[in-house]
């Protein structure tokens, strides 16, 4: 494929696809009050609709780990907990703005291994290979 520009036909103004997104890093930090004013002002003053965060699953926001029935066992089990992600999303929306998910952070406890990103509680890692009830790989 050959692109070949046509420098001598009426200009056509780029379409702006990204207006309207705001990036806010890391998805654990709009846990914080002062992270949610500033989204809340780029909405009001600079009309920002979505915004991008990374790390949905990262660590330090407690999507999977040990299950609270079980957590002073031998042999804690594992389960997701929701609750953080449901808090950011919730205020997101309160604030009038659409989050823009980007997961890229694989829970270390469902992680292959731990390969730790940017300091912080991601990994880069695949996760393991689901197991069947019946202890099967799949």
């Amino acid at each position: 494929m050959k692109l070949q520009p046509q420098y001598s036909a009426i200009p056509t103004p780029l379409r702006h696809t990204w207006s309207g997104l705001v990036n806010i890093d890391q998805f654990r930090h709009l846990l914080r009050r002062d992270a949610q004013e500033c989204v809340r002002m780029s909405a009001q003053e600079l009309g920002a609709r979505h915004v991008r965060a990374v790390g949905m699953f990262d660590d330090y926001l407690g999507t999977f780990g040990r299950d609270p029935q079980t957590f002073a066992a031998p042999s804690p089990t594992q389960r997701s907990n929701w609750r953080n992600i449901f808090f950011i999303i919730d205020q997101l929306l309160e604030i009038g703005v659409n989050p823009m998910f980007t997961t890229c952070f694989t829970p270390s406890k469902m992680a292959r291994k731990f390969s730790g990103v940017f300091g912080g509680g991601g990994s880069a890692a695949p996760r393991r290979r689901a197991t069947s009830r019946s202890g099967a790989s799949s």
